[in-house]
């Protein structure tokens, strides 16, 4: 089902509360004709047993442990959304609490809303297969076989060459996938950048005479910000072999 899931990292007390009432209806079912809506309309009654808008997810609770007490209306209710989805029983508020808190993070989990996994290893949102650039990964091949005797050819397919580096999850690149081979990285990932700066002395003042931005995959980032730190090595190399007895060091 699809859901709007909050953005990682901002679950805050407030945002949950907020969430969950866009994102799910869950109805609980007392002894009497009423209903208690722990979010939005529409009342379970109307909605219980057709498409939900926006395919919203739908807990149902029912109190108490049998329906002894149960008004007919009520009962007849409960027996028909029992049709339709998985209903859990719960007693007092505290009981529901913990039940509704229990599904919301089960949901969260199976839906991808809370990463379990290190961040290297998750997947990557709305990237597939052809989000990576096989030039990159035949060059990565290449330098692999000559000085690691890596053991696949370098015209492996892109998808094989992934499944052995367990850069796949479920056919999905994981997020180290495309940062390492992507044709453009900074698209799932705008801060994905390596930024180098050079000052004259030993102290950070700006203006800085010298700023580069490097991005683009991993291995551009690394090659283009070594370059950058050797050039800056070795300019401060040749100015200090030039430099009169008595002047004062950049």
């Amino acid at each position: 089902m699809k859901t709007c899931l909050p953005p990682t990292g901002a679950l805050t007390r407030s945002t949950w509360r907020r969430w969950t009432a866009a994102a799910f209806m869950s109805a609980c079912s007392a002894t009497n004709t009423a209903l208690r809506m722990r979010t939005v309309c529409p009342p379970p009654n109307v909605n219980s047993t057709v498409p939900l808008p926006r395919a919203k997810t739908r807990l149902i609770y029912v109190k108490g442990s049998d329906d002894k007490n149960r008004h007919p209306k009520m009962l007849a209710l409960v027996r028909k959304t029992g049709r339709q989805l998985i209903r859990r029983r719960f007693i007092g508020i505290a009981d529901l609490t913990s039940a509704l808190n229990a599904s919301l993070v089960d949901h969260l989990v199976a839906s991808g809303g809370i990463q379990t996994r290190p961040f290297e290893e998750q997947p990557c949102p709305d990237a597939a297969l052809d989000a990576l650039d096989p030039s990159i990964v035949s060059a990565f091949l290449r330098r692999a076989r000559e000085e690691r005797q890596f053991p696949l050819a370098e015209t492996t397919a892109v998808a094989d060459v992934m499944t052995h580096l367990d850069l796949l999850l479920d056919g999905q690149p994981t997020k180290a996938a495309v940062l390492l081979f992507g044709r453009n990285p900074q698209r799932y990932f705008p801060s994905a950048e390596v930024r180098c700066m050079h000052f004259h002395g030993t102290e950070i003042a700006r203006p800085v005479p010298f700023y580069r931005i490097f991005k683009g995959n991993l291995f551009d980032q690394v090659d283009q910000a070594v370059d950058f730190a050797l050039f800056q090595a070795q300019s401060l190399s040749r100015h200090a072999r030039r430099r009169p007895a008595g002047s004062r060091p950049l």
